[in-house]
This record gives structure tokens, C-alpha cells and sequence, in this order.
């Protein structure tokens, strides 16, 4: 596949005027496309709203991408869209002609200029549809990032774990965990080999359309219920290191991966004020500066949000009381991309919540001796 990355550079006046038009291109779009679709079977049995959220959603994504130039954010999240919405009875032919409405309305909104510059991209999103597509249906690209390979084992644990969680069996999901977990280091071991890839299984089932949103809210309300139950049984370790704040980012509504961070942070000595999902960026910066935490560690599930969390993180950085605060980024939009997190500022991205304890506890050395 021809790479995007390719195609030129993309100037800051040019990935600024996009950001500051983007409101009203996904409105023009919305209103081309609701004229389409409604003389044809474009978007299946779907309301118009998914095709809504999917133009703004689109907005969102290529104002990160062209904001941090992080054109392979671009190459590993196409797939996805198109399997996720195929899967869900939008047409093929919906993305060449929902692309060209892109194309149209650039061209209408933006200076010749930046229009210039940004619809190589969209051309090139046009240009490899078919292929992504045609790779998809024969297996030959993955639409989830890939995690680590589990045995056959594994793999059977994990899938009987997921289907506890999609059909609602909390105390049975709960008691398989209780037959594994003992303490917290197994508590540790079993979060990552187990409830971290039944969580990335739950999101394939639904990417795939084989389960629902409810189905979705269901697994992730009981992998939250029994977090919750070890939390109280074992996580009640004594203050032995500096304050973390973690929290998932301002638009945000992902906060398992976060809460498992604030749990093995905890258990490890550290004193935790955890947020939970979709803390606004003003006031996150509030509690920092009457906490005055030695780390803050931030939480990505949705690559939208990569702007929202280097704005946060460069008003930070500019007060005087947080200018020894460490910053660590990770969560699982950083998982089709590391480019971008480069350039947001922070001091370090973070694979997994095992990785977050080895950083901090090496940090936590440092400050002792500063």
C-alpha cells in the first residue's frame, strides 16, 4: 500500500486552518451526505447519526494527524473505520463518495493554499480504499493493533473470561478471577494476562459487530465491579513513595486502563488520587496545582484526543508550582501510533501498567536523591 507519509509535508498555517474549520466542514459534509444517503442504501439500516458521529469523529481524527504530521496514525486507523463500519452495514461505496464530499467542501471553506496542501491526503485515502478493503476480507491486515501472541491455553482462558462478561455472568466472571488471585503480585500478573487482552477481545467483538454497545457497557461495568472488589481486598498498601494523580483525558470516557494504573501505582507504595474518565483540562489543572503531585499519569483510548492532552500538558508545564512534575502518557490509541506522543511534551509513554511501575519506581529514585 502507498504510504500517506509520502505524499508531502503539511505546513502549520495549513493543519491550523483545518483545526479552526473543521466545525464547519463536518456540517457541509453532513448536510451533502444526508441528501445522498437518502436516496439509497449507503449507510444499511444505520441512523443518520452514525453517519453523523463518523463525519465527526473523521474531523477530529485529521486534525490530530495533520496537527502532529502522524501520518502512519492515518495508514493503521483507515482500516479499522472500514472494517467497523462495513461490519455495521455502511456500503463500500460510501467512503469514495464521502470523501469526495470532503474534497468538495475543502475546497469551498479552506484557502487555496491549505486546500492545496491537505487534499493530497484525502486523494490518497480515495486511492486505497479497495485495497484495504480487498486486505481486510482475506486476512491480511489486522484491524486491532496486535498484542502479544498467547498459547492455545491462554487464548481459551481468555475467551471463556469474555464470555462471562458479554453475557452479563459478573459473579461467575469475578470468581474465576478470585481462583487466580491471591495477592498482589498475582492480582498483577492475572490483570495483565488476562482482564488487559478481555478488554481488547470485548472491543474486537464490537469493531466486528458480533456484540453491541450494551453488550460492550456490560463487560466493561463488570471488569469495573471486580476491580473494585480486589481493589478493597488487597490494594492497601502503605504510602511509601511520592502523589500521583492519573486520569484519562478530557474527552475521554475510557477509564479501565486507568484505574488499573492508579491500582498497581498504589499497591507499590505510591499515594493516588485517581479521576476516572473525561476530566476537563481546566480543572485537572486545578487539583494539580493544590496537589502538587510528583507524577501525572494520562490515559488515551481515542487518538481524537491527542490535542486536548498536549494543550493540557504545555499549560502544565508553564506553571511555576508543576515545573518538577513528571508526565507519563499511555492507553491504547498510542497502539497504532507513537509518533504523536513525541510531541505532546510529556516524559514518557508507557506500554502497559507493568511498564508505568518499573518508569515511576526509577523516577521516584531520582527525586529522592535530587
Amino acid at each position: 500500500m502507498r504510504k500517506v507519509s509520502r505524499i508531502h509535508r503539511i505546513s502549520d498555517a495549513s493543519a491550523h486552518e483545518y483545526e479552526k474549520s473543521v466545525d464547519a466542514l463536518v456540517s457541509a459534509v453532513d448536510k451533502r451526505m444526508t441528501r445522498r444517503v437518502e436516496e439509497s442504501g449507503l449507510i444499511g439500516p444505520n441512523p443518520l447519526s452514525v453517519m453523523y458521529d463518523n463525519h465527526a469523529n473523521h474531523g477530529s481524527l485529521l486534525v490530530n494527524v495533520l496537527k502532529f504530521r502522524d501520518f502512519t496514525l492515518l495508514e493503521q486507523i483507515l482500516p479499522w473505520v472500514i472494517n467497523s463500519y462495513t461490519s455495521r452495514g455502511f456500503a463500500l461505496e460510501y467512503f469514495p463518495i464521502v470523501l469526495d464530499q470532503w474534497k468538495q467542501v475543502i475546497a469551498e471553506h479552506l484557502s487555496a493554499e491549505a486546500a492545496g496542501e491537505i487534499l493530497p491526503v484525502y486523494e490518497w485515502m480515495e486511492s486505497v480504499i479497495g485495497e484495504l478493503y480487498r486486505e481486510i476480507s482475506q486476512g491480511q491486515i489486522r484491524v486491532i493493533p496486535p498484542h502479544e501472541v498467547m498459547d492455545e491455553a491462554r487464548k481459551r482462558e481468555v475467551d471463556q473470561f469474555v464470555q462471562l462478561l458479554i453475557t452479563g455472568r459478573h459473579i461467575e466472571a469475578l470468581q474465576f478471577l478470585r481462583l487466580r488471585v491471591t495477592d498482589g503480585e498475582s492480582m498483577k500478573e492475572y490483570y495483565d494476562r488476562l482482564l488487559v487482552p478481555a478488554m481488547y477481545e470485548v472491543g474486537h467483538l464490537w469493531e466486528t459487530n458480533r456484540i453491541t454497545v450494551a453488550h460492550e457497557h456490560l463487560a466493561t461495568s463488570i471488569i469495573m465491579r471486580i476491580i473494585t472488589y480486589f481493589y478493597m481486598d488487597i490494594v492497601n498498601s502503605e504510602h511509601t513513595k511520592g502523589k500521583v494523580v492519573v486520569t484519562s483525558s478530557a474527552n475521554e470516557y475510557h477509564e479501565v486502563g486507568a484505574r488499573i494504573v492508579a491500582d498497581f501505582l498504589e499497591l507499590d507504595g505510591w499515594d493516588v488520587i485517581f479521576m476516572g474518565a473525561n476530566t476537563p483540562s481546566r480543572d485537572l489543572l486545578v487539583l494539580l496545582q493544590e496537589e502538587h503531585p510528583d507524577l501525572l499519569c494520562i490515559s488515551v483510548t481515542m487518538a481524537n484526543n491527542f490535542s486536548i492532552v498536549q494543550k493540557m500538558i504545555q499549560e502544565s508545564r508553564a506553571l511555576a508550582e508543576l515545573q518538577n512534575m513528571r508526565i507519563m502518557l499511555g492507553g491504547y490509541a498510542f497502539t497504532y501510533s507513537t509518533d504523536s506522543a513525541t510531541k505532546m511534551g510529556a516524559d514518557a509513554l508507557i506500554p502497559s501498567a507493568a511498564a508505568c511501575i518499573i518508569k515511576a519506581r526509577e523516577w521516584w529514585e531520582e527525586m529522592r536523591y535530587a
